[in-house]
């Protein structure tokens, strides 16, 4: 990675950042990583889930873009 670039994403803010990953990881969209579905992925907004948080429509358990990878 150049200098410039890690420079670049040094600065991000965290919502930045969690944008970022997710785009990396799922450049078509979000897949659950417990059973590879990739319909019917709804994004859990509100008071009660913390942003980036993900629950998938067939296994039903929650997932975020940092499940089942290093950042875990």
């Amino acid at each position: 990675m150049k200098g410039k670039e890690f420079l670049e994403i040094s600065e991000m803010s965290e919502s930045e950042a969690k944008a970022y990953l997710e785009k990396i990881r799922w450049p078509d969209g979000p897949v659950c990583p417990h059973c590879d579905n990739k319909a019917n992925i709804y994004n859990l907004k509100g008071k009660a889930h913390r942003s980036g948080l993900y629950k998938c429509g067939e296994c039903r358990r929650q997932f975020s873009a940092t499940v089942g990878t290093i950042m875990h």
